[in-house]
């Protein structure tokens, strides 16, 4: 491991490195400090979506699915859950898209990076981005299928399909 003396601009890459360190320090003691500053902020988003549907009715004592999200939750009210899906598909689908475009521009100025590397720098980049890509599909592959799957009312329990 040589780490940059092999890189054609070691300096610019450590540069490069360096600013993008320092961004998501400044922006996440940002993000602290407009959380405390804002008491709202306090509760967990979690805590937020399920407040909507809490003052509802319920119908049921229990789930149907194996496991306790937001769409699992409003299917348990003796309301129609179109209204409330359409709300927390929104929410969540809005989160998910803005950090997987996040994510995707990462990958785009990370493979500039790679243009500019040598051959041996291409092959440790190339096997650290799809390590990565593996993470982020099992991260996001069950958050969609969990939004579709809930939201078509697919039954996931073993015991409501046996």
């Amino acid at each position: 491991m040589n780490g940059f003396d092999t890189v054609k601009r070691p300096v610019a890459v450590g540069v490069v490195i360096l600013i993008i360190y320092l961004v998501s320090i400044v922006t996440n003691l940002l993000n602290i400090l407009f959380i405390i500053s804002d008491k709202r902020l306090h509760k967990p988003i979690f805590v937020v979506l399920p407040a909507t549907v809490a003052p509802l009715p319920h119908c049921y004592s229990s789930l149907r699915y194996s496991f306790c999200d937001y769409a699992a939750v409003v299917r348990t009210t003796c309301v129609d859950p179109t209204y409330f899906f359409n709300i927390g598909a929104i929410i969540y689908s809005f989160l998910l898209f803005l950090t997987f475009i996040f994510i995707c521009l990462s990958y785009c100025v990370i493979l500039i990076f790679v243009k500019l590397s040598s051959s041996n720098d291409k092959n440790k980049i190339g096997s650290t981005l799809v390590s990565h890509l593996i993470c982020v599909i099992c991260h996001y592959c069950p958050a969609f299928v969990i939004i579709v799957l809930t939201r078509l009312g697919v039954v996931i329990t073993l015991e409501e399909q046996l």
